[in-house]
């Protein structure tokens, strides 16, 4: 039994899973006291702080994160499922169980009031097919609807009102597209968005976003410098390919796979740790040319990855590496938490 708190008695610390400081004997770990034993205070035994910093060990390679504005879901690619992270205490909980019929290999998720809609890729990431599923918030037992034929390669999935956005990732300019969906029934609706000209087929196109406000369509593609296009929504509701109807950002967040837009800002942040990468960058979605850096580097070691960001600013950060249409990866298992009170909101 530890019954002096600054006296470690031989014992050290190791930090697990990407997490800073992970185990500590303060009752406080600094950003929220959950180091209470079962014998509440004065039991004087050590205990984890990860929920804190760092939520490791509770995922199989996940993918790309959602928010809804309060909570985190977790596409949890090789577990099959579909994971939850509560926005206030960082618990983690499944959402969706294990479905190799409808979740296999999911890449990512989106929701409205009433339902979520995952991406998933099958047995087979080489392959095409892609499974888009709505599921009921009071019954997630089983989907209510699938589509299994009108995304090929699709790699990202985002809603605005009563449409669905499918990002679909390939090196052919047949299938670099963003296709459009109807959240009533998963129907196509007619929207078939071509996003490559002028760019590169290796410059893979690895994560969209859609401004909940604008319905402006935020793509980010793998390029050196880090590089977004926004594709502007008329007043019709149309969109066209032409480079009058988009504005073309060079980030600085190097090799970035991931883009957030979230209460007029888009943020994205370069795939390594160190500040070579370029850290974590935001811009306002009336100001793209001005891009503010939030913090410059990240602690720890491995890739950063997918974003999402809660109502209150609170930041959270994914360890997965997004390579192509094909090549999905999770070194550390993780999700990083990003309290807004640690940058300015």
């Amino acid at each position: 039994t530890f019954d002096d708190r600054t006296d470690a008695e031989g014992w050290t610390h190791a930090s697990l899973n990407g997490g800073s400081s992970k185990w500590t004997q303060d009752l406080n770990d600094g950003t929220g006291n959950y180091n209470y034993g079962e014998e509440g205070t004065a039991d004087g035994s050590w205990s984890a702080g990860r929920k804190s910093t760092v939520g490791g060990g509770l995922f199989n390679d996940p993918q790309k994160l959602h928010s809804d504005g309060t909570d985190i879901f977790v596409a949890n690619m090789a577990g099959d499922n579909v994971m939850k992270m509560d926005g206030s205490t960082q618990e983690v909980t499944e959402l969706i169980a294990a479905d190799l019929t409808n979740l296999q290999n999911v890449l990512d998720l989106t929701s409205d009031e009433d339902y979520y809609y995952t991406l998933s890729r099958g047995s087979y990431l080489y392959g095409g097919s892609t499974n888009i599923c709505k599921w009921d918030k009071t019954d997630l037992s089983t989907p209510v609807a699938c589509n299994t034929t009108a995304v090929r390669y699709g790699n990202a999935i985002s809603i605005y009102e009563d449409e669905l956005f499918v990002l679909q990732t390939y090196f052919r300019d047949t299938y670099r597209k963003v296709i459009g969906l109807s959240t009533s029934d998963l129907s196509t609706n007619g929207l078939s968005l071509s996003y490559g000209s002028g760019l590169s087929s290796y410059y893979y196109s690895m994560d969209m976003d859609v401004d909940e406000n604008t319905g402006d369509i935020y793509i980010s593609y793998r390029y050196s410098s880090g590089l977004i296009r926004a594709y502007d929504r008329d007043d019709s509701g149309n969109y066209c390919a032409s480079s009058s109807c988009y504005t073309q950002v060079i980030t600085g967040a190097r090799t970035s796979f991931t883009v957030e837009v979230h209460n007029n800002y888009v943020y994205t942040a370069g795939y390594g740790t160190s500040s070579y990468y370029g850290g974590m960058k935001r811009m306002a979605t009336d100001s793209l040319s001005t891009v503010q850096t939030l913090w410059s580097s990240f602690s720890g070691t491995s890739y950063r990855g997918t974003i999402a960001v809660t109502d209150s600013g609170d930041i959270y950060v994914g360890s997965n590496y997004a390579y192509s249409y094909s090549s999905y990866r999770n070194d550390n298992d993780a999700v990083y938490y990003y309290p807004s009170s640690a940058y300015t909101p």
